[in-house]
């Protein structure tokens, strides 16, 4: 006899079994694809937890920062005007401001005169030129990353300092008819909207891609499945054979999300990958070969 199928979670555990293989072999692909979507589904939902905590403390930082910093930035600065492409500005240039922000020294600075023209000498920091944004940033291998903006398109900006009394870091304008003033309150409110929207954002982009990815190796494998069921003379035809395909992907697919987590994992984790896949599906053929033999039902 068969084995009577369970829920998600009875056979996401299962999945690790190969005799548990002989009660979904014969199921339609339309129950294998519901189980498909929902390995899909918790996989990102497990991937998405720390990438959320991690934004929202970025965020909190991101807050703080600006409380702290953005006042010291823009002292000294009463307008900044890009018009045409070119920069207008009240300060007096070259203007430079030097701050610690965390372990990093960044430096801004706004000169239009042509007396500074690069960030050599800067290690991380923007240039505001008469028509250039240049910044300068590192990448993870500590190695300078130096990125240019032209700013000809850009038909008109405006930012002004805010009023502190009233709250005020900065007056935005894109066009001359409307002016956006951006408080302390309006930019904690903002960032919490960013910290609510970063979870359904995150989940959605990976429940996507884990969605095609499953689907697409399950398709792209399945010459393998059909290679190894002639192997094994199992006599399975191609139906079952996606069926046990399908759910011979979830051992590999937890390791590799575990991987992740973790942060660790062999440099080739691909051959690991297609070892355990290529194991689960053998011993799963075979023992549903012998299975099926019993319950007289193995395709001639």
């Amino acid at each position: 006899m068969l084995e009577k199928k369970g829920n998600f979670w009875q056979e996401l555990i299962q999945s690790f079994n190969p005799n548990f293989y002989c009660s979904i072999v014969q199921q339609s692909f339309g129950r294998t694809f519901r189980y498909i979507i929902l390995l899909a589904l918790f996989v990102a939902i497990a991937l998405s937890v720390k990438p959320t905590v991690d934004f929202k403390i970025q965020m909190f930082g991101a807050t703080r920062w600006a409380q702290g910093n953005l006042p010291q930035i823009l002292s000294g600065i009463t307008v900044i005007t890009i018009e045409k492409g070119q920069v207008f500005c009240s300060a007096q240039q070259p203007f430079v401001k030097r701050l610690d922000i965390q372990k990093d020294k960044v430096t801004f600075i706004i000169d239009t005169t042509g007396q500074i023209t690069s960030m050599d000498g800067y290690d991380l920091g923007l240039l505001l030129t008469k028509n250039k944004l240049i910044l300068k940033s590192t990448e993870s291998e500590g190695v300078a990353k130096i990125q240019e903006y032209d700013l000809s398109k850009v038909a008109y900006f405006k930012l002004q300092a805010g009023e502190k009394a009233k709250g005020e870091i900065v007056n935005i304008a894109f066009n001359k008819e409307k002016t956006y003033q951006l408080t302390y309150r309006k930019l904690a409110k903002l960032l919490k909207i960013f910290q609510w929207a970063a979870f359904p954002i995150i989940l959605i982009s990976l429940f996507s891609y884990y969605t095609f990815t499953r689907i697409a190796q399950l398709f792209i494998f399945s010459p393998l499945s059909l290679l190894v069921g002639k192997f094994t003379k199992s006599g399975i035809n191609y139906p079952k054979i996606l069926n046990i395909g399908a759910y011979a992907l979830t051992p590999p697919t937890l390791l590799a999300v575990l991987f992740i987590i973790i942060k660790a994992g062999p440099p080739a984790f691909w051959l690991l990958y297609m070892f355990i896949y290529v194991f689960f599906l053998i011993a799963a053929i075979l023992k549903c070969k012998k299975s099926l033999i019993i319950e007289g039902e193995l395709t001639k």
